[in-house]
């Protein structure tokens, strides 16, 4: 019996075993080769785009917290106190939030903005993250170009994202499922990489719902792509997948179903969004709406994504 996917799914602790093992090889040599082969302007360049980040955001690190800034705080104390937020508080967001603020509180008590030095932490790793997937991708010659795009990006007009709010944290363990999902069928991670992407998708679910549809969607391109490779034997492998999420949901949950069995999380942040969603626009209006404002400032990024879907992929690192 080899490890591969066609495997009895009995020999699962060897198969997550091994797949870890080479997935922490793979990822190893392909950052120490991404860094090994750059170059001094290679070098000058990330110094640039870390410079920008940090220049982009150092005069609002210490602004008066916003609204929902502040919810999240009060959240985060109740939590370090022993309190249900959930009940003591409102709280329409999922638990990670809550977690996040009381990391930041842990870490620096004083410093009532230091949950926007954790939000700009992670936009500095979805920054290098992105710079991987598209050198993956498209190329080494795309990853520098699109590290520099998305650091303005996520401050910019029609974004203003430079508020420690729920999706500045939420991107990272998203785009961290995505960037599994590439190094994996770029260098063939296994079951690892399932059970991996599926323990990070759920950390994204639990900061913000809308990460679901774009889970969905790349759980559901990844399972077809593995169907085609290796026939239904593969699919199986989705099992890991919710089974890497079952674990990190566990951990994230278990203190509310300690408390009252999660029933004060969903009324919260489930019941109430129902209704909420349903009496403010959130349909194709809104959508609409967002787009155009978008369009005004980034208006040639729609046409560089019409260029990079018509233009054929180069899989240089593939090879």
């Amino acid at each position: 019996m080899t490890l591969s996917g066609g495997s009895f799914p009995g020999m699962l602790p060897i198969h997550m075993f091994w797949s870890f093992n080479s997935g922490w090889l793979a990822s190893r040599n392909l950052v120490l080769g991404c860094v090994r082969g750059a170059g001094p302007g290679a070098w000058l360049a990330g110094l640039g785009i870390l410079a920008l980040l940090v220049t982009l955001r150092w005069n609002s690190f210490d602004v008066p917290l916003m609204r929902d800034e502040g919810e999240y705080a009060y959240a985060a104390r109740l939590f370090q106190r022993g309190l249900h937020p959930y009940e003591h508080a409102f709280l329409q967001k999922p638990p990670m939030i809550v977690y996040t603020y009381a990391l930041a509180g842990a870490v620096a008590p004083k410093v009532f903005w230091f949950p926007r030095v954790l939000a700009a932490l992670f936009a500095a790793l979805v920054t290098c993250m992105l710079g991987l997937i598209a050198r993956l991708e498209f190329g080494p010659g795309f990853a520098l170009p699109t590290m520099w795009l998305a650091t303005p990006m996520l401050l910019c007009p029609g974004l203003w994202q430079f508020t420690a709010n729920t999706e500045m944290f939420m991107i990272l363990p998203l785009l961290a499922t995505v960037a599994v999902y590439v190094v994996s069928r770029h260098n063939g991670l296994g079951l690892g990489a399932w059970f991996l992407a599926g323990f990070l998708g759920a950390i994204a679910l639990w900061y913000k719902y809308r990460a679901l549809p774009v889970l969905a969607v790349l759980f559901g391109v990844w399972s077809i792509e593995e169907w085609l490779a290796g026939g239904r034997s593969r699919l199986w492998r989705g099992l890991v997948g919710i089974a890497g999420a079952g674990v990190a949901s566990l951990v994230v949950l278990a203190p509310f179903l300690i408390w009252d069995g999660g029933r004060r999380l969903w009324e919260c942040t489930v019941v109430f969004n129902r209704v909420y969603r349903a009496s403010a626009s959130f349909g194709w209006s809104g959508l609409l709406a967002w787009l155009l404002a978008f369009w005004v400032s980034w208006w040639f990024l729609f046409l560089l994504a019409a260029f990079l879907l018509v233009r054929p992929r180069r899989r240089a690192l593939a090879r």
